[in-house]
């Protein structure tokens, strides 16, 4: 048998086993929990969305945040004047950072784990 038909039938078989062990979802999201408990619900995104940052937080966070907020700006249309919530309870989206990176620049040992909850139109 050919050496090229054989490494593309390698390929290919490795190919559809990553495909296989993918979550079936169509969540976008990075990295992909372990878990996922999909429940009833909405969160209203319009002019009023906003975000407070409690916690942990840096020029790093506050960038990653307006970043954030430029692109849901720019997927949706809808402009976001005041975005910077003054507390949790008036915010939209809170992102609840619990500590200080352990490295300023990120690698392979940062911690990624997340949790996002929807309770009453808001993100936790």
């Amino acid at each position: 048998m050919n050496k090229k038909l054989v490494s593309l039938l390698i390929a290919g078989t490795l190919t559809s086993t990553a495909w296989a062990m993918a979550p079936n979802t169509d969540l976008n999201l990075m990295p992909y929990p372990q878990t996922v408990e999909l429940k009833q619900g909405n969160i209203v995104i319009d002019k009023d969305f906003s975000i407070f940052i409690k916690g942990y937080n840096s020029e790093r966070v506050d960038a990653t945040a307006k970043r954030f907020i430029t692109r849901l700006e720019r997927q949706t249309g809808l402009p976001t004047l005041n975005w910077q919530a003054e507390s949790a309870s008036d915010a939209t989206l809170v992102i609840d950072i619990d500590d200080a990176p352990k490295a300023s620049v990120q690698d392979i040992n940062a911690d990624e784990s997340y949790t996002l909850n929807a309770q009453n139109g808001r993100l936790f």
